[in-house]
């Protein structure tokens, strides 16, 4: 490995593979990002740099060049992205290790399934907010044929890309424009889901995320399942505290567990804890369980 190496996923140049090195090279790097956010202007007012539009423009710009792809793309890449195979920082069992990204990611398909196997039974419907390419509902069609699969999605090309990777993989999966903090769209508002999820959707959405939530609320008749960094479980260590400065250096959520009682006041945390998986070691996914009163 070359003397200083900069993680693919990370952006974090680092002299070795150890957790050591890569948290000591992360917390030199997050630290000044962060005070740099600090003269931003605005940012006394908590004046972020991340809206719906700039959100939906980066990823259309992504997704948009993916669309002309389709045909080559197999089902590794769309579940798992390009360099999914090549090793890199990742969390696993709570530990920062040098392993391949699709690990993490694997584990936390494997936890979703065994979400929807235990909440849901033929003829449900299960609802993602925040759906990107659709990845994650193509996984639960595959395991779960008998239940219908809706996506929502900010960005038109996104949902673009989703269908069509729908059709080339011959999988039945509705997906729908919308921004989930605003009033949904006609076709899905009197939906009755018997789940409702987001997987690292929510904190893209880090000063408008209680919309999200009382539209969750509002189609979901079982249990919403919260899959995001949710900095406030996340642990009192280096780490932890590296992952917080990244929070703020990249404008991301923060609040989610404060705002539930105002945001879902009806319903109740049944589960909140953090997983010790991530494919960014410095973004861990966290559970957050919610059922009605």
């Amino acid at each position: 490995m070359s003397p200083q190496y900069r993680s693919p996923l990370n952006s974090i140049a680092v002299s070795s593979t150890s957790e050591a090195a890569f948290l000591s090279a992360s917390l030199r790097h997050y630290t000044v990002a962060y005070l740099k956010t600090l003269v931003r202007p605005g940012a006394l007012l908590g004046r972020g740099t991340r809206t719906p539009r700039s959100v939906g423009a980066n990823y259309d710009r992504e997704r948009g060049a993916m669309l002309d792809r389709v045909a080559d793309m197999g089902w590794d890449e769309v579940m798992y992205g390009g360099n999914s195979s090549e090793p890199d920082f990742v969390l696993v069992d709570d530990r920062i290790v040098w392993e391949a990204p699709r690990v993490p990611m694997s584990r936390l398909l494997e936890h979703l399934t065994r979400v929807v196997a235990s909440h849901c039974s033929a003829g449900d419907i299960v609802m993602e907010f925040g759906c990107g390419n659709g990845r994650n509902l193509f996984h639960l069609k595959t395991q779960f044929a008998e239940i219908r699969f809706i996506g929502l999605e900010l960005s038109p090309l996104s949902v673009d890309l989703a269908r069509a990777l729908a059709t080339k993989f011959g999988l039945d999966v509705a997906f729908h424009v919308s921004n989930v903090c605003e009033p949904l769209p006609r076709e899905v508002r009197d939906t009755r889901a018997a789940l409702v999820f987001s997987r690292h959707a929510l904190e893209m959405m880090p000063r408008i995320f209680p919309g999200a939530i009382r539209n969750m609320c509002a189609v979901c008749d079982g249990q919403i399942l919260l899959l995001e960094p949710v900095p406030e479980l996340w642990p009192r260590t280096a780490r932890g505290l590296t992952s917080r400065l990244r929070v703020r250096a990249h404008d991301r959520l923060r609040g989610l567990m404060p705002a539930l009682p105002h945001a879902a006041p009806s319903w109740v945390v049944r589960s909140a804890r953090h997983l010790g998986v991530s494919r960014n070691p410095l973004n861990e996914t966290c559970e957050v369980r919610l059922e009605r009163r």
